[in-house]
């Protein structure tokens, strides 16, 4: 039944969307950050643990996590979105990243060339996206890195 428990906790965690993958991509290195072992059956072998194994193991590492994560989004609600608009395709240059939301989606890519009028992005899912003058309008894309 706990075993149940955790498993469902995890999957809560890991479908609360692009803000929470935001948050562990910038908090806890996208859940790969190692981290003090509290399961006392294994931390004499393992001392240190990925955050996101802790995260399905243990209760009290949990909801610590979602006090940051509740902390860490009010303090991004007030800052706005991060990074600098885009305001022309022929602004942009290759190897900048580019962040925007599409729905409740949070999409990211690397600008790979521009091309008079559009941009060719390879996204975070290894997938192309070509950018195009009204995509600035409706997507609002900024450049955070």
């Amino acid at each position: 039944m706990e075993r149940l428990a955790a498993k469902v906790a995890a999957r809560w965690l890991m479908a609360r969307g692009p803000m929470w993958e935001e948050f562990l991509r910038e908090v806890y290195e996208g859940g790969k950050m190692l981290v003090r072992n509290t399961n006392r059956d294994t931390k004499d072998r393992y001392p240190k643990v990925e955050a996101a194994t802790l995260l399905k193991t243990d209760k009290r590492f949990r909801k610590l996590v979602q006090g940051q994560f509740g902390k860490w989004q009010a303090q991004r609600e007030k800052e706005g979105p991060r990074g600098q608009a885009v305001e022309s395709i022929a602004d942009l240059k290759p190897g900048q990243t580019l962040e925007w939301a599409q729905g409740k989606d949070q999409l990211r890519g690397e600008v790979q060339q521009t091309r008079g009028n559009r941009a060719i992005l390879k996204m975070d899912d290894g997938s192309k996206k070509h950018l195009r003058p009204w995509d600035l309008q409706s997507y609002q894309p900024r450049i955070v890195g």
